[in-house]
């Protein structure tokens, strides 16, 4: 198996392209779908994209991706923008919690003098 640096690119078919709305354990994300063509075979792939709502990629658009030589079923479309790093329901409100308490603290110590 070859590494992902060593991946040659094609050019696929954008087919499909659906916005995946936030929720509280995930961020929102778009789910993209693709087809492409090695050696006269036919491939399908997908990545999920967790950027913002903003104008994106379109049905029939054609993008670049990167595939595995060796296994060309395997690919992956290198400009997908990660997650962003997002706390979980009950840590946020752990979180709130702990800086109302500090703050009722320090208005205590502060009162007392």
């Amino acid at each position: 198996m070859s590494s992902r640096e060593d991946w040659p690119t094609t050019e696929a078919l954008v087919y499909s392209v659906e916005w995946f709305d936030p929720t509280r354990a995930d961020s929102g994300h778009y789910k993209v779908e693709y087809s492409y063509r090695i050696a006269d075979e036919r491939y399908i792939g997908q990545f999920y994209d967790y950027g913002s709502q903003e104008a994106y990629l379109h049905r029939d658009d054609i993008i670049r991706i990167e595939y595995d030589p060796s296994r060309p079923q395997h690919s992956r479309y290198p400009d997908a923008r990660e997650p962003r790093f997002a706390l979980p329901e009950w840590a946020a409100w752990s979180l709130r919690i702990l800086v109302g308490a500090l703050v009722l603290l320090i208005f205590c110590f502060a009162w007392r003098k």
